[in-house]
């Protein structure tokens, strides 16, 4: 049998190209979990001699081409044909196979039995090559091979069978059975094509672009599920609207979502979406979970990656779309917070659970993993910060429309970025795509420039990254004493160093890098309008903030940024070498600000490789350093503790640290004997509030009496009482930190012994 499959996308595989699949499903046991086919695979002739394809788990019948059998060799896995010299231009050799197919042993990829039902998911998570069509039908079963598909699927006539395209009829066939035709209209990689059989209904709805322009949605789900189904999916249609206009028309002739009893994630199959039954349910908890898998409708899907080492292109922009997902529906803020988890995933644990590597070479052990979808995202969206909306979602629209239902690599990525927009893109590609590691930008210092302006002078260091020089676009926040604030944006010069200049119309206090992650530095960063006093947590930071005196109806604005490098200009120091934080914000001294660093330096387990290597002493060595900015040394914080946790040698634990003021911090070794610990007390006063070992002293050198109270840092009174002018009073206290109110205001001292 010929079929008039055109010649479009297809790839080599062993000298032979596979064009298209006529696949016949002519019976099925449920019982016995096995069922029998018919394929005929479409392929042009090459100089080869043979046709080999990748099978799995079945055994073959017979193999023909026209009323000719075919001599064939299989070993379970590939089934080699050999061919005869008279083919023609695009003929169809036909495999009759049988059996029950394949599952990967890690429970993701392969054929799914039920009791009365039966689905594939087309990758392998943990069998390479990671391509698993392989699993039910007779393929070139690799991600760089496109072929088109036709499907004839006979079923119970209690069940219905769905496969990838439209469907274009169904017919009995014979007493009991129906015969379901399906034909998709674009070539797909053999992981795309599905097949589900069960009892489905089909819930419908239309995507409607323009008058006479719509394109058909259809759920197949369980009926118990098919009254939440609209619910589950009523941002569907927004987000593709949305979505035409950042990345182009969707690119298949139906969208199609199948419900499945499986509950490990979901799978992009073209317009025959494989979806957990259990989340078709009326929540919306999941949104992101069938947002990822239609992203890949466009990329993946219709645009294909030809090697699995690139594999960032499909799943690093299915992740990243997650982000635009929650950007449509909940603002710019969500969208930086998803990305926010991403980036510290990587940061934290990329290094030391799959080694340094850059994304356009991802190892095959490592497919499926941190970089291929988390850094691949955060490095998608730094692009889009590098460009700029209006170019980036230009460059992805050219992107879609030249290599629709083709095959790319990143240079045809940066190619048609390039070719679109104008823009050079070499350094940020060899940079951030190209090489493994990080970099990392900071601000050392900061001043007016004029009446308008400000200057900033900004540092950049590697992580794991042997060079960089991409003049990079920077956003800066900047902050003024009476709450002013503005932000800017200025560009490196691709250098270690320099001062940039933005505009800015008032002296500020404070000037933070990328506040919301705008670029995906060595650097998490967390903000928070604190109006209560209490204990609070920045994500992605490793530090806990408890402000302690902030009075009712106030507030203090507080940034943490958390930096993955180690401490710049340590000195002969022994510091941290990993990560240091910044600690941001305007708050009077009336306030007292407790902190709880975390380190773990373990190699394994929740929260590991913070310390990992470097915190390779005993915890009772440890130490906090700080310095207020660039201009100080780093010195011993003198008001901290290490609090071991439940074991003292399980290298986890926190410091607890009070009277925190702005500045950097950071962990580091004790060098000598403990740090003296002095009064923090105001200058120049009547009223005199000084510490001494074991004791608080207060004198009054008012010319009137006055009323004093003691607080310790969880608001407990130790001590009130009244003490006339010139007279002084000695309070015995046990070592803590104290808030002392008195008539001139609050004050804060540490008593230790």
């Amino acid at each position: 049998m010929r079929y008039g499959f055109a010649f479009a996308f297809s790839a080599f595989l062993w000298g032979q190209k596979v064009m298209g699949y006529d696949l016949w499903l002519d019976s099925v046991s449920f019982a016995d979990r096995w069922w029998r086919w018919r394929a005929g695979v479409v392929i042009a002739p090459q100089s080869a001699s043979t046709l080999t394809l990748a099978l799995r788990g079945y055994t073959i019948d017979s193999v023909w081409w026209g009323s000719t059998s075919l001599p064939f060799s299989y070993n379970d896995s590939l089934l080699t044909v050999s061919l005869p010299s008279l083919l023609g231009l695009q003929e169809t050799i036909w495999v009759a196979y049988r059996g029950s197919g394949v599952q990967d042993p890690g429970g993701f990829g392969g054929l799914y039995w039920g009791g009365g039902s039966v689905f594939n998911i087309g990758v392998s998570l943990y069998i390479s090559p990671h391509s698993y069509g392989r699993a039910w039908h007779p393929c070139a079963d690799t991600f760089g091979n496109k072929a088109y598909y036709r499907f004839h699927l006979r079923a119970p006539d209690t069940l219905t069978a769905t496969a990838n395209g439209l469907l274009d009829s169904v017919e009995a066939a014979g007493p009991g059975w129906r015969r379901w035709h399906w034909r998709l209209s674009y070539p797909i990689s053999a992981y795309l094509s599905g097949v589900a059989i069960g009892k489905y209904v089909a819930a419908i709805d239309t995507f409607i672009r323009a008058p006479g322009d719509t394109v058909p949605i259809q759920y197949w789900v369980r009926r118990s599920d098919s009254a939440g189904t609209y619910t589950t999916f009523q941002r569907l249609k927004p987000l593709l609207r949305d979505w035409e206009k950042k990345f182009g028309p969707y690119p298949y002739e139906r969208i199609g979502y199948v419900g499945v009893d499986f509950s490990s994630g979901a799978m992009e199959h073209a317009t025959h979406i494989v979806y957990p039954n259990l989340v078709i349910s009326g929540t919306n908890q999941y949104d992101w979970l069938w947002a990822h898998e239609l992203a890949h409708q466009w990329f993946g899907n219709s645009v294909g990656g030809t090697q699995e080492a690139q594999i960032f292109l499909k799943e690093g922009f299915a992740t990243y779309c997650e982000a635009l997902f929650y950007e449509l529906f909940f603002g710019q803020g969500r969208y930086f917070d998803h990305l926010r988890g991403f980036l510290e995933r990587t940061l934290r644990a990329l290094k030391w659970e799959e080694g340094l590597f850059p994304l356009s070479n991802i190892p095959p052990e490592h497919t499926y993993g941190i970089a291929t979808y988390q850094k691949g995202a955060t490095v998608l969206h730094t692009l889009r910060h590098q460009m700029g909306d209006s170019l980036f979602f230009l460059g992805l629209r050219a992107y879609n429309n030249r290599y629709r239902h083709g095959l790319v690599t990143l240079d045809s990525l940066q190619r048609v970025l390039e070719d679109s927009t104008g823009l050079s893109l070499n350094a940020f590609f060899d940079d951030w795509l190209r090489q493994p590691g990080e970099v990392h930008f900071r601000i050392d210092s900061f001043g007016r420039w004029g009446s308008d302006s400000v200057w900033i002078a900004w540092r950049m260091s590697l992580r794991d990254k042997p060079s960089y020089s991409t003049p990079t676009r920077l956003t800066v926040y900047l902050r003024g004493a009476g709450g002013q604030e503005t932000y800017s944006q200025f560009f490196t010069d691709g250098g270690l160093a320099g001062v940039a200049y933005v505009p800015c119309s008032f002296a500020p206090l404070v000037a933070v890098l990328n506040p919301q992650g705008e670029v995906a530095d060595a650097t998490t960063h967390g903000l928070r309008w604190q109006k209560t006093n209490g204990s609070f947590t920045l994500p992605a930071t490793y530090i806990t903030l408890r402000p302690i005196g902030l009075p009712s109806g106030d507030s203090v604005w507080f940034h943490v940024a958390h930096n993955w490098v180690g401490a710049y200009d340590p000195g002969a120091l022994p510091l941290s070498v990993q990560r240091y934080w910044q600690l941001d914000g305007v708050w009077s001294s009336s306030l007292a600000l407790r902190g709880f660093f975390t380190y773990n330096g373990r190699p394994f387990g929740s929260g590991a490789y913070l310390d990992t290597l470097w915190l390779n002493f005993s915890e009772d060595s440890l130490a906090l350093y700080w310095r207020p900015s660039v201009r100080e040394p780093w010195s011993e914080w003198p008001y901290y503790t290490v609090d071991r946790g439940i074991s003292p040698t399980d290298y986890q634990g926190r410091i607890i640290a009070d009277s925190l003021l702005p500045g950097e911090y950071t962990l580091g070794k004790k060098v000598g004997g403990t740090t003296a610990l002095v009064a923090f007390s105001p200058p120049a006063q009547t009223w005199q509030v000084q510490a001494q070992e074991g004791a608080l002293r207060l004198f009054n050198g008012s010319s009137t009496g006055g009323r004093y109270t003691v607080y310790d840092l969880l608001g407990r009174e130790w001590a009130r009482g009244w003490l006339e002018a010139d007279t002084e009073r000695l309070l015995p206290l046990p070592p803590a930190l104290y808030l002392v109110s008195t008539p001139e205001g609050p004050h804060r001292v540490l008593i230790w012994k």
